[in-house]
């Protein structure tokens, strides 16, 4: 090989090295947990986002999900009796249930006895309900939020304050088609220089904190879980046979309107918003229902 068709072939490597880098770069300092390129460059002007606390359980849930990436959870989507895999291993739907463990819900309950109300709405993702895998399914997941969470825009606009103070810190976001959800994460209280949030999420090999909002996904669903009321597993030990406990019957609240109770279970007329929640230790006072 002569000199010449060296250098030509060191310049064709160089010029596909960084082609390749300027296509997958980014996405792979994201997936290795690193900031992108861009947010690295001290002249980019940053935008700032006004903190508006419109998600009550927001920070709660982002602490909860970074402790996966503080612990560099590894992914692992076996199936595991009981439902739980160890601490240290999960997938993208575990790190949505230890968000909310950390929050005080206990997702996998209110997911099973979602499922078990109405079986037919979850028919798509479940043939046979079984609580060991049901509330790691995506798909799953996705409904839940659709018949309990408030569902929001998902238009996305880097630089665009109006628009971007609208996400916020512990809302959840679904990634992939309706029909085919494929990716779960949640919003993360940190940004991009240009405002768009930063997700928490595990995509393997382990979960991770960066910018994956924007990556070319088909379709984004996003929700926010809005509900004031801390659930205990205890509380819907009871729920599976349509009644609560005996210490739990005296009335539910159904989103902000209250219901008096006759330890049947019921459901609120507002859309997507289920009593399934609901069932904590209320009572009867000056004529409305208060926490005992």
């Amino acid at each position: 090989m002569t000199r010449l068709q060296k250098i030509w072939l060191f310049s064709l490597v160089l010029m596909f090295t960084v082609a390749m880098l300027a296509t997958f770069g980014d996405l792979l300092l994201v997936h290795l947990n690193y900031l992108p390129f861009m947010d690295t460059l001290t002249f980019q002007k940053k935008v700032v986002v006004p903190d508006h606390d419109q998600n009550p359980n927001g920070i709660d849930l982002v602490n909860g999900a970074r402790q996966e990436v503080t612990r560099h959870t590894l992914w692992d989507a076996s199936y595991y009796q009981g439902g739980y895999p160890p601490e240290g291993r999960g997938d993208d739907t575990d790190v949505i249930w230890r968000a909310f463990r950390a929050a005080g819900y206990n997702l996998k309950d209110m997911v099973d006895a979602d499922i078990q109300a109405d079986p037919a709405a979850y028919s798509a993702f479940v043939k046979q309900p079984d609580p060991n895998i049901d509330f790691r399914k995506v798909g799953v997941l996705d409904i839940f939020f659709q018949r309990h969470a408030l569902e929001l825009t998902t238009d996305v606009k880097p630089g665009d304050v109006s628009n971007l103070v609208k996400w916020q810190p512990g809302d959840i976001v679904v990634f992939g088609l309706p029909a085919d959800p494929d990716h779960i994460a949640i919003i993360s209280d940190r940004r991009r220089k240009d405002g768009v949030p930063l997700v928490i999420h595990n995509a393997g090999p382990w979960a991770t904190e960066g910018d994956y909002l924007l990556r070319g996904h088909s379709k984004i669903l996003r929700f926010r879980w809005r509900s004031a009321t801390r659930v205990t597993s205890t509380a819907f030990s009871g729920i599976l046979n349509g009644h609560c406990p005996s210490a739990y019957r005296r009335c539910w609240p159904c989103g902000s309107a209250y219901r008096e109770g006759a330890g049947i279970l019921r459901r609120c007329n507002r859309p997507r918003l289920a009593c399934l929640a609901a069932c904590r230790v209320f009572a009867w006072a000056n004529g409305r229902c208060a926490r005992a």
